[in-house]
């Protein structure tokens, strides 16, 4: 009797987690649909969760425009907001604290806003696609989950671009840029500034900047060309490759297990090299050897180089 008794509770439970299951995999429904016009708004955020989002800036604009629609399965559970505090407009995707994760939720939806070219900026994005496109400011903040960032047109002294597990796209950008992705992918093209690439595992690509160019990855490939300066390259395994990139004082290479090849159109001679490979071999030019590589031109700039297992070559 207790073993019967059981079974229908459980039963019960499942058919309970079915039927709401169910219930949430009908017909959408159109939670927000938002047409309006502002005008003094000096400061925009935008937090997407799981929605596209995008930002467009124009020349000659004073106004912003926001579009934003939502639809969903679960009407009572998510929304798109906005309010304005002064010249601040703030835009939101919110779920509502009794919304509960149980179910086949499907929201469908999104948030684009045009505005000044000019304009203080951040883009927080979820699981969603974040595009931010011509813009000019002195810092901006543009982020994700596990979602897609794409930065494009940007004159920004300080930007900042951050995806957790996704892919990190940025081009033709002027100012310092700082991207770092856990997991996933990063790829730069032209960068008229420095560049500061962070990333766990996956792969980082950047080409075509003008300035000094740090990276770092744990487990993965660093891809680099047509690069101004090469700065500190680090990482524990994995690959790195540059071509057409500059060398300097700055230039210092630390890598546990992997590959460095190296191709600079910079005379090897306008630098002291000091390269060892605790396993692995080192070479400059037509000069190599097995682990340590010194060589004295009685330059003012040195290249420091280090690899625990691997290799190191650096080469016109």
């Amino acid at each position: 009797m207790k073993l019967n008794h059981i079974n229908q509770m459980a039963a019960l439970i499942f058919g309970a987690v079915l039927l709401t299951s169910c219930s949430y995999s009908g017909n959408m429904s159109v939670v927000s649909d938002i047409e309006e016009v502002f005008d003094g708004v000096h400061s925009v955020e935008i937090y997407g969760g799981p929605l596209e989002v995008t930002y467009e800036g124009r020349e000659g604009i004073t106004e912003v425009s926001l579009n934003a629609y939502l639809e969903s399965n679960n009407p009572e559970g998510v929304e798109i907001k906005y309010e304005r505090e002064g010249d601040r407009l703030i835009v939101e995707w919110e779920q509502s604290e009794g919304f509960s994760g149980w179910g086949n939720h499907n929201n469908k939806g999104f948030i684009s806003v045009i505005g000044p070219k000019e304009i203080d900026l951040k883009v927080k994005g979820g699981s969603g696609i974040v595009n931010v496109s011509d813009v000019s400011y002195d810092e901006i903040d543009i982020s994700a989950g596990s979602g897609r960032v794409t930065a494009s047109d940007l004159d920004v002294d300080d930007l900042r671009l951050t995806v957790s597990s996704g892919k990190l796209e940025g081009k033709n950008l002027k100012g310092n840029v700082t991207g770092k992705v856990s997991s996933g992918m990063m790829e730069i093209h032209g960068v008229e500034g420095n560049v500061d690439a962070v990333g766990s595992s996956g792969k980082i690509e950047i080409s075509d900047a003008s300035g000094k160019v740090d990276a770092k990855i744990t487990s993965g490939k660093i891809a680099l060309r047509n690069i101004g300066e090469l700065g500190k390259l680090m990482g524990s395994s994995g690959m790195i490759e540059a071509e057409e990139a500059g060398l300097s004082e700055n230039t210092e290479i630390r890598f546990s297990s992997g590959a460095i090849r190296i191709k600079t159109s910079d005379d090897l001679d306008d630098y002291n090299f000091e390269l060892q490979a605790s396993s692995g071999s080192v070479r400059v030019g037509d000069q190599r050897s097995g682990n340590s590589l010194r060589i004295n031109n009685n330059a003012t700039k040195t290249v420091h180089g280090a690899v625990s297992s691997g290799s190191i070559s650096i080469e016109n």
